[in-house]
């Protein structure tokens, strides 16, 4: 089923800029304006504002939005209804997540659920816990993967437990230290997620009164690995990060001992549809099989926070 015009003009809020979404779409930038101004005409305001630079949202726009994101909650809703009336199994499924998670559990849960499901489409959306909370408070994402504790208007089922561990260069003078207290964060140039929430690495070193020497800030894993195995600096991630990675690096475990756990998150399944509930439950069915050689959780299943 092809995109109706109100997901094409969510598609260009989301990139802000016509020739992404375009991209994105399979469609020509002439097509894409079309359909904007097509949209326009019909509800009688201007959506967008156009500039070289890109564009934003109208203050018009910008009121629509919230009735725009239900219109196309309810025509998902509909098609998979009707998927489900004809015996097609169909539907969407969008997913928030961080790419740790998404590598090394959430590819192969999405592989075997496509074996026996090939007609439910799958979209990944990605970002850090504060962008995954939001759009699983807007209705972006149908789920997503989230470090908890998370707010309590959030359904979670958890997944595995995550230890954050120091990561050092190779003939760094704390890599033999059998644990690595947290105080060394402090003594030693420092490169962190840039993610400043409470639940990542800089908002945990707060809370435990160690005052980084922050060298640098990066949102990209692997260019944080690259400048800790280039003796620039040290790092501290939860060890998923470092699953199946090759640098030349070491990593410790922490005095004090950090662990995050790590759950799928929904904002209200039972308005969630068909094709989501089939794929949280067999994603939780056969969670120790994705999970294995990660920490299991204490808790499992609805409501663990």
């Amino acid at each position: 089923m092809s995109k109706s015009k109100y997901e094409i003009w969510m598609d260009v809020i989301k990139f802000q800029s016509l020739s992404q979404a375009a991209y994105y779409n399979n469609y020509t930038v002439p097509a894409i304006s079309q359909i904007i101004k097509s949209l326009e005409k019909e509800l009688g305001v201007t959506l967008l504002n156009r500039s070289h630079s890109g564009v934003s949202l109208t203050s018009e726009g910008e009121h629509l939005y919230a009735y725009v994101e239900k219109v196309v909650q309810a025509e998902a809703a509909l098609q998979e209804e009707a998927s489900k009336l004809s015996g097609i199994e169909g539907g969407t499924i969008r997913i928030g997540t961080f790419s740790s998670i998404s590598s090394h559990v959430l590819v192969p849960i999405i592989r075997d659920f496509k074996s026996k499901h090939p007609k439910i489409h799958i979209e990944l959306q990605h970002g850090d816990n504060l962008a995954i909370e939001t759009m699983l408070s807007r209705g972006i994402v149908d789920l997503g993967i989230v470090d908890l504790p998370i707010s309590s208007e959030f359904t979670t089922y958890s997944i595995l437990k995550d230890p954050f561990v120091a990561v050092l260069p190779a003939n760094h003078p704390c890599a033999g230290m059998e644990r690595v207290p947290l105080s060394v964060f402090e003594e030693y140039p420092v490169v962190l997620f840039n993610e400043d929430t409470n639940k990542e690495a800089a908002g945990i070193l707060r809370k435990n009164r160690i005052h980084a020497n922050v060298e640098y800030l990066s949102s990209d894993d692997p260019t944080i690995l690259s400048m800790i195995e280039e003796g620039m600096c040290i790092g501290f991630m939860g060890s998923l990060i470092l699953h199946k990675t090759n640098y030349n690096i070491v990593t410790r475990p922490t005095e004090p001992s950090i662990v995050r756990e790590i759950a799928f998150a929904a904002k209200d399944m039972a308005e969630a549809s068909p094709a989501v509930h089939r794929f949280l439950d067999f994603a939780l069915e056969n969670i120790r099989k994705y999970t294995r050689g990660f920490e299991q959780p204490s808790a499992r299943g609805a409501g663990a926070r």
